[in-house]
C-alpha cells in the first residue's frame, strides 16, 4: 500500500521559510489526474453525451472512453443516477448489475446500442387538493413519531461551519426562499375526517416559521455555546400536525465566523435532501448577494406528486418480481443478532445511545479499497462483509441479517427535489467457519446487487407483507444498520494525525437501531461511528468489538483465502489473559484437606 499510483514531476520541491518540504503547495492528486495516462476521447455522439453525464454524476472535469466508473469515485448511489439519466437521455433502461459488471464508459455505449428502447415518462403533476395521500415511508415514520420515546430519533440535525462576512437579512432571506421554493418543507401531516393520515401543503404565511440569529461573540468560550445550543434543540420534538418540520438558525461565533444549523424531520427529508436544502440556500444567498436571479432549474414536480407516482407504480405487474424476491429472499424464521451482553433487553424498545469514533489506518483503508475494486465491487461491499465476518466470530450464527439505507431516487425527475425518498435494503447472507473471506464476499456483491436490483420495492410496505411476530423490544426485520456515506469528494482533503487515527472518542446519542455502523472516507483513512443501544450492548463490548473489528480486517485482508473461522485477531495481552489468568486453575490441596 506504500508504493504510489500515480506520480508528479516537479521542477523543484516548495519549500518553507525554514527551508523544510511545504506540503501544502505541492500539487494535489485526484481523480482527473489518474485518468490522464490513457485518455481517450469520445469517437461518436453516444460517447460524447456519456462523457457529460460522467463529468457531472462523478464531479470530474474530464473523462475518457476506456475510463472505470469506479477508479473515477463511482459506487452505488452514483451507479444508480446513471441509470435515470441514461433512461432519460437514451430511453433504454440498463440494468445495474451489467453496469457493475461492465464499468467501463465504452462499455456502456455498446449497451446502450443493444438495449431495446424503454420510453421514459415523467412523473406526472397532480391536480390542486386541499390534502394528499403520503408515501409508505412517511405512513411508518408518522406511525413511529407518534410515541414520544421514538420521535426525537427521526430528528435530523445538520450544521455547517462558515467563514468570512455574511449579510444575515439576506441569508435569512435565502432560507425563506429555499421553503418557498420545495413544498414539503412547508407540509404538515394530519388525519383527516375518514381517518386516513394525509398531508397537507400550508402556504407561506400559515406556516410561523421562524429562523434564529444567535450572537455568541461576546461569550468567553462560544464554540461550547454553539455544542450547548445544538445538542439541547437536536433532540426536540417536532409537531408533525401543526409544523414547521423545519427549524434554523445563524450562530455568530466571531466576527467572521458563523455556524449554519439546521434540524428537520425524516418524514419530509433524507440524507440527500439536507444536501439539496443547503446547496439551493448558498446559491440564493450568492445570487441575492450579487443582485442576481438564482440560477436554479425549476421544480416541475413536488413530493406529493411522487407519493401518487409511486402507489400508481406498485399496482404494476413489473413490482410483482420486486414483491416476490424479497418474500423469497426474506422467507421462514428471520435471525436475531445475538452479541454476547451482559445487559438485559428492555421488554420494549428505547433509543438510549451512545456514539463510539474511530478510524481504520490508512493501510487497512488503502487495502480494502484495493480489495474491493479488484474482486468487481465497492468499498460498501468490503465494509458489509468484514462486519459480518466480525459478527459470525462473535456469534457463531451462520445466519445475519444487516439492514442499509438507498438513496431511493431511482427517477431522474427527483434529482433536485427535497422529501423523504429513502429506502432500506435488507441484506441476508449464509456463513460458514470453512469460508474464506473471498468467499464470504463473492457472497455480499451477490446479494447486494440482488437488493439493488430490487430496490423499488418500499420497506415499510415489506414489513407488513411479511407478517412478522410483532417483538417490542426490536426493530422490524433487522436490528443492525451499515451505511457507507458517499461523500468522499468532500472529504478527500481531510488530513489526521496519527493520534487521532489510533483513538477512540464516545458521546451520548439517540440510537434508533441496537448498532448501527457509519462509515466514512476521510483523506486517505476511513472513520467509523457506531451508534448503539446502551441499554442491550454495554460501552467495554463494543469498543472490544471495534478494536477486534481493526484486527481482524486487517488479518482477512492479507490473507483472503483463510478460512473466515481461523483468523487471530486477539491482542498478546488477551492471549495472556487466556492462557494464564483465566485458566489459573492452582489448587493448593494440602490447606482443602481437612
Amino acid at each position: 500500500y506504500m508504493v504510489p499510483g500515480f506520480y508528479v514531476e516537479l521542477d523543484e520541491l516548495p519549500l518553507t521559510p525554514n527551508g523544510k518540504i511545504d506540503r501544502k503547495a505541492l500539487p494535489g492528486v485526484d481523480g482527473e489526474d489518474l485518468i490522464r495516462n490513457e485518455y481517450v476521447s469520445p469517437r461518436n455522439e453516444t460517447e460524447e453525451k456519456l462523457v457529460a453525464i460522467w463529468q457531472e454524476v462523478l464531479g470530474v472535469e474530464r473523462v475518457g472512453v476506456t475510463d472505470n466508473f469506479f477508479e473515477l469515485g463511482g459506487h452505488s448511489l452514483k451507479i444508480t443516477r446513471l441509470i435515470s439519466e441514461y433512461h432519460k437521455i437514451f430511453q433504454v433502461k440498463i440494468s445495474l448489475k451489467d453496469l457493475f459488471i461492465n464499468n467501463t464508459l465504452e462499455s456502456h455505449s455498446n449497451f446502450i446500442k443493444i438495449s431495446e428502447k424503454n420510453q421514459y415518462i415523467e412523473i406526472g403533476k397532480v391536480e390542486e387538493a386541499e390534502s394528499y395521500i403520503i408515501s409508505d415511508s412517511q405512513r411508518r415514520l408518522w406511525v413511529l413519531s407518534q410515541f414520544d420515546e421514538e420521535s426525537a430519533a427521526f430528528n435530523i440535525p445538520s450544521y455547517i461551519e462558515l467563514s468570512g462576512d455574511y449579510d444575515i437579512e439576506n441569508f435569512k432571506r435565502a432560507i425563506h426562499s429555499v421553503i418557498e421554493r420545495h413544498e414539503i418543507l412547508r407540509t404538515v401531516f394530519k388525519v383527516d375526517n375518514s381517518g386516513e393520515i394525509r398531508q397537507w401543503v400550508l402556504p407561506k404565511d400559515k406556516l410561523h416559521f421562524k429562523i434564529d440569529y444567535l450572537d455568541f461573540r461576546e461569550k468567553e468560550n462560544s464554540e461550547q455555546f454553539v455544542k450547548t445550543y445544538i445538542e439541547e434543540d437536536s433532540y426536540k420534538l417536532f409537531d408533525l400536525e401543526q409544523g414547521p418540520l423545519l427549524r434554523a438558525a445563524l450562530i455568530q461565533v466571531l466576527n467572521d465566523k458563523y455556524v449554519f444549523y439546521y434540524n428537520i424531520h425524516h418524514i419530509i427529508s433524507d440524507g440527500v435532501s439536507n444536501d439539496v436544502l443547503a446547496k439551493d440556500v448558498f446559491t440564493f444567498y450568492e445570487s441575492f448577494k450579487k443582485g442576481e436571479e438564482p440560477n436554479l432549474p425549476d421544480l416541475r414536480i413536488h413530493y406529493k406528486d411522487y407519493a401518487v407516482w409511486q402507489k400508481k407504480q406498485l399496482e404494476e405487474d413489473s413490482f410483482r418480481l420486486h414483491r416476490n424476491y424479497w418474500l423469497t429472499k426474506l422467507g421462514g424464521e428471520l435471525p436475531i443478532l445475538e452479541l454476547p451482553t451482559f445487559n438485559t433487553r428492555p421488554a420494549t424498545k428505547t433509543n438510549n445511545g451512545r456514539l463510539l469514533e474511530l478510524y481504520l489506518s490508512k493501510e487497512i483503508s488503502s487495502k480494502l479499497n484495493d480489495y474491493s475494486h479488484q474482486n468487481g465491487g465497492t468499498l460498501f461491499m468490503g465494509l458489509v462483509a468484514s462486519i459480518k465476518a466480525m459478527f459470525y466470530r462473535y456469534t457463531g450464527q451462520e445466519d445475519i441479517i444487516i439492514g442499509t439505507p438507498i438513496a431511493g431516487r431511482e427517477h431522474a425527475d427527483l434529482k433536485d427535489q427535497i422529501g423523504c425518498y429513502l429506502n432500506t435494503l435488507v441484506l441476508r447472507n449464509q456463513i460458514q467457519g470453512s469460508d474464506s473471506f473471498n468467499d464470504l464476499y463473492s457472497r455480499i456483491k451477490q446479494t447486494a446487487l440482488e437488493a439493488y436490483t430490487h430496490q423499488k420495492y418500499p420497506f415499510d410496505r415489506l414489513v407488513e407483507e411479511l407478517d412478522l411476530k410483532r417483538d417490542s423490544s426490536r426493530s422490524a426485520i433487522f436490528d443492525v444498520l451499515v451505511v457507507l456515506q458517499n461523500n468522499a469528494e468532500k472529504n478527500k482533503e481531510v488530513i489526521l494525525n496519527n493520534d487521532l487515527i489510533e483513538s477512540i472518542k464516545d458521546y451520548e446519542t439517540k440510537s434508533k437501531f441496537d448498532l448501527s455502523f457509519y462509515f466514512q472516507e476521510m483523506g486517505d483513512v476511513i472513520s467509523c461511528t457506531v451508534e448503539y443501544n446502551t441499554d442491550v450492548y454495554d460501552d467495554d463490548l463494543i469498543k472490544r468489538f471495534m478494536l477486534h473489528y481493526r484486527a481482524m480486517l486487517l488479518k482477512v485482508l492479507e490473507l483472503p483465502d483463510q478460512p473466515i473461522a481461523s483468523v487471530d485477531f486477539l491482542s498478546g495481552e488477551e492471549k495472556e489473559k487466556l492462557l494464564f489468568t483465566f485458566n489459573n486453575i492452582k489448587v493448593n490441596y494440602e490447606e482443602t484437606v481437612q
